[in-house]
């Protein structure tokens, strides 16, 4: 299992995903420090890492209004 764990450049209302895809092509997508950019709410989340991968998930509750966002992430595997 892999994890992206990371924070927002600037504030971001709360929000929950109990479901999230992450798409990429090659496991080496999934280490080290990332930047990522894209979008929270009122209905989605997506970022797009520096290196093309991508997390997409439905929010549990719309948060409005929705924002663009930026940031940095590590990845850890377990």
């Amino acid at each position: 299992m892999y994890n992206f764990s990371g924070n927002f450049a600037s504030s971001v209302p709360a929000f929950t995903s109990n479901t999230a895809t992450l798409t990429y092509t090659s496991l080496n997508q999934l280490t080290s420090t990332r930047s990522f950019d894209g979008r929270v709410g009122p209905n989605n989340v997506r970022l797009t890492l520096a290196n093309g991968s991508v997390i997409d998930a439905v929010l549990d509750m719309p948060i409005s209004p929705g924002s663009s966002v930026s940031g940095m992430g590590v990845w850890t595997a377990n």
